[in-house]
C-alpha cells in the first residue's frame, strides 16, 4: 500500500489525491485505466465504493484468474450519462466459456446491484485485454511493476 501512495502522489495533481485514504478505498487489486475520472465519478456518488469492492471478490469467485480493469467511461451523446465499467479478461478459458460464466456472475451481479438501488457501475466481458494493458502503459509507465 505505500508504493502505490507514494506511485499516486507522484503521478496525479494535488488536487486528485489530498485524501488519499478515500482514493485507496476501492479494492487495490483492480487496474484503473483513468483513475482521475474514476475517483471524481466516485466523489459524486460514495456508495458505489462498495459496490464495486464486493464485486470484486464477486467477479473473482467466477473468474478467479482474471485481470480486472477499472474504467470510466463517459457517453459521447448524452452529457452526463457516465458510468464505470469493470472489464473482465481470463485467458485461462476460451471466450464461449467465460460467456457462460459471465451469465451466471452477471445474473448474480443483478441481484446485488438491486440492494445498491440505481448504480453506474456495469461489469463487461472482454475477449483480449491488450487495449486495456496498453493504456495502462501509456500513462502509468512502469505502474503495474509496482503494484504487482
Amino acid at each position: 500500500m505505500y508504493k502505490l501512495k507514494n506511485f499516486l502522489k507522484g503521478h496525479f495533481a494535488k488536487s486528485k489525491v489530498e485524501d488519499l485514504n478515500f482514493h485507496c478505498k476501492i479494492n487495490e487489486n483492480f487496474l484503473l485505466i483513468n483513475p482521475n475520472e474514476i475517483y471524481d465519478f466516485i466523489g459524486e456518488n460514495n456508495s458505489l465504493i462498495e459496490l464495486i469492492n464486493i464485486s470484486f471478490t464477486l467477479i473473482k469467485k467466477y473468474f478467479p484468474d482474471s485481470t480486472i480493469y477499472l474504467e470510466f467511461n463517459q457517453d459521447p451523446e448524452y452529457e452526463g450519462l457516465n458510468s464505470i465499467f469493470a472489464n473482465i479478461y481470463d485467458g485461462t478459458n476460451s471466450y464461449d466459456c467465460n460467456m457462460d460464466l459471465f451469465e451466471d456472475l452477471s445474473l448474480e451481479f443483478r441481484e446485488l446491484k438491486k440492494q445498491y438501488g440505481k448504480m453506474d457501475y456495469f461489469l463487461d466481458m472482454v475477449s483480449v485485454d491488450e487495449p486495456f494493458r496498453n493504456r495502462l502503459n501509456d500513462k502509468f509507465d512502469g505502474f503495474l511493476k509496482i503494484v504487482r
